[in-house]
């Protein structure tokens, strides 16, 4: 273990140095107008790519011959780029996601989708990935009138954690953390008919464990799991993404409601996204296989 990796070097010096600069970063960009952060947001976010992570730069092209083998070599270093600009501009307009609504361009897809559970008073399964930027999907869920709980990974350096919670709370919907009590929050919000929602590609002690993309499928992911919610509260399952159309439009699409799905299916669905919109997924970089 290095020095920079101990616990205690961890919590006192490491966390709290990157703890002050993400938040003066933080509130920097959120006295900004919504597309000027989000276009700052595009040249850091290419910025850290070359000169801070040049490793998982790597990784990433590494990745995308594995999951997209048909791509060139030049075709996989753009994707790449457009991957470190997408995930810039999600970080930074998370300090101005309770504006980002009513600055952008944004299209609902079918969201008859949505209505349809709802209006029946069903509850909803709602599965996503990490695409575009997902969290306006939380914003479309409430404006369409659902109750929104989302299960969320817990950062490990407190003061991001403390940010990325206000930065959601803005927007007003319910956290849930990935743990027992969590879970029973979980059953109480589908007995209430509400919606829960669900990241298909989930990450975990250091890795995407889903999507599996030839890998064993961990029995405890959240791809079985959304299957055992929804049979046991006789829920909507359903899949919705948000796609990055140009640098400040966004689609969000709410497919299809899945009948009797497998683990199978969820998972090709998940790999499906991921491989048509790889210069969009967050979790690209995060992924070793």
């Amino acid at each position: 273990m290095s020095f920079y990796d101990n616990p205690k070097v961890a919590y006192w010096l490491r966390d709290p140095f990157w703890g002050a600069v993400d938040y003066t970063t933080y509130y920097a960009l959120r006295a900004l107008p919504p597309r000027t952060a989000s276009d700052i947001g595009s040249r850091l976010g290419l910025a850290a790519g070359r000169f801070r992570f040049p490793e998982l730069t790597a990784r990433c092209d590494h990745n995308l011959s594995l999951i997209r083998p048909d791509l060139a070599p030049s075709a996989r270093s753009d994707i790449v780029r457009q991957m470190w600009a997408n995930v810039g501009r999600a970080e930074a307009e998370m300090p101005v996601l309770d504006r980002l609504w009513d600055s952008a361009q944004i299209t609902l897809v079918n969201e008859a989708n949505l209505l349809d559970p709802l209006r029946a008073g069903r509850p909803i399964v709602a599965f996503f990935p990490h695409l575009g930027n997902w969290e306006l999907l939380a914003n479309a869920f409430q404006r369409l009138g659902a109750v929104l709980n989302v299960v969320y990974e817990i950062l490990s350096n407190r003061f991001e954690r403390r940010l990325a919670a206000n930065a959601r709370g803005l927007i007003g919907y319910r956290l849930i953390a990935p743990t027992r009590q969590g879970v029973r929050e979980m059953f109480s919000a589908l007995e209430r008919r509400e919606a829960v929602g669900l990241a298909i590609d989930e990450f975990r002690n250091g890795n995407v464990i889903a999507p599996a993309f030839g890998r064993a499928l961990p029995k405890d992911s959240n791809i079985r799991y959304a299957l055992k919610l929804a049979n046991r509260f006789g829920a909507a399952i359903l899949p919705c993404l948000c796609v990055r159309t140009s640098p400040f439009a966004f689609r969000l699409i709410f497919q299809d409601e899945m009948i009797n799905p497998q683990v199978a299916d969820l998972n090709a669905l998940g790999e499906s996204w991921i491989r048509t919109h790889p210069e969009q997924w967050y979790m690209l970089h995060r992924l070793s296989i």
